[in-house]
């Protein structure tokens, strides 16, 4: 099953906020996700890791999260 998702808003945040130097590869953000689809559940959101969420979210490395996006990043 191929499975896409466009992310080119949200990498170009993380990518901003990476050359302004607000976070670095190796720092951790808070992600959330939509849990409404079947098999993918795409990264809608992204936070600092200082930041209070008060939705469910999982706490990923920057590297990781960018990793993620790049793969599924299509053009839906």
């Amino acid at each position: 099953m191929n499975i896409s998702y466009d992310y080119t808003e949200l990498l170009d945040e993380l990518h901003s906020d990476l050359s302004e130097e607000l976070i670095r590869l190796s720092s951790f953000i808070k992600i959330v996700r939509d849990k409404s689809r079947q098999y993918y559940h795409p990264i809608i959101d992204y936070y600092y890791d200082d930041y209070e969420v008060h939705e469910d979210h999982d706490r990923v490395r920057v590297y990781e999260v960018l990793q993620e996006m790049e793969q599924y990043n299509k053009i839906l």
